[in-house]
């Protein structure tokens, strides 16, 4: 059961009035409650980072994680790792920015978490990611059911084959026999094509944290090796938490 694992969640909008995430500390704090019920005991916090938005600084970021950290043991007496990262929306300065230490890598690894348009075409997104690989980082797609251009086969090996890893959110799994976005999410992690399950939190309500309907078609249909690296092994081994 997933409650009795020790999950690593690594898309977040955990922390506080960063971005369209938590929108104050007692929110966090029930993000957190919720969260270490099924299972979860480290959290990645990911708040967006859009160039056309104010940044925020790493640093702001890095000192969240450890505030929520404290408060969190505080309210709960539980002891949650939050670590720093971001979910950074793709445009030309990236790489740029990246340089500059504008933007959080995921627990100061070279991995990216990076998400795109949902009408990016086919070409600009395997172009994206080659770049990205290319400067020597490591992009991670966050919420890939979303672009309608992996749909079309082969596309989704073709991305893998540049070294680019592959995220779902655990909802997109979620769905009925006649949802097309959760029966092509449930192929994609059949065929081993996915290297994370994630929330995307972002509140209480409409996108809370792990969806137990979407976690419990998970674990009954995928063997129990896959489970703990979608779940828990493949962010140990690439951010080192």
């Amino acid at each position: 059961m997933a409650e009795k694992r020790n999950i690593i969640d690594i898309h977040t909008h955990i922390l506080p009035g960063i971005d369209d995430g938590s929108k104050n500390w007692d929110m966090t704090i029930e993000m957190a409650r919720i969260s270490w019920q099924k299972g979860v005991r480290k959290i990645i916090a990911t708040p967006h980072y859009l160039p056309w938005r104010p940044e925020t600084n790493p640093n702001q970021i890095k000192t969240l994680c450890k505030d929520a950290e404290k408060k969190i043991q505080e309210a709960l007496g539980i002891q949650m790792g939050i670590y720093s990262g971001q979910e950074i929306y793709y445009h030309l300065d990236m790489l740029d920015n990246l340089k500059k230490q504008k933007i959080q890598t995921m627990n100061d690894s070279n991995y990216l978490l990076i998400e795109f348009d949902t009408s990016i075409s086919w070409r600009e997104l395997k172009h994206a990611a080659q770049t990205t690989i290319n400067a020597g980082y490591k992009p991670i797609l966050a919420h890939v059911e979303r672009y309608d251009c992996l749909r079309e086969k082969g596309r989704v090996d073709e991305l893998s084959a540049t070294g680019a890893h592959l995220q779902i959110n655990v909802r997109s799994l979620s769905g009925g026999i006649f949802d097309s976005d959760t029966n092509w999410s449930r192929k994609q992690v059949k065929a081993g094509k996915i290297a994370f399950l994630a929330s995307d939190m972002h509140n209480l309500t409409s996108r809370r944290p792990y969806n137990s309907k979407g976690l419990e078609w998970f674990e009954k249909k995928m063997p129990e090796a896959t489970v703990e690296n979608l779940l828990c092994r493949n962010a140990n081994k690439y951010f080192g938490i």
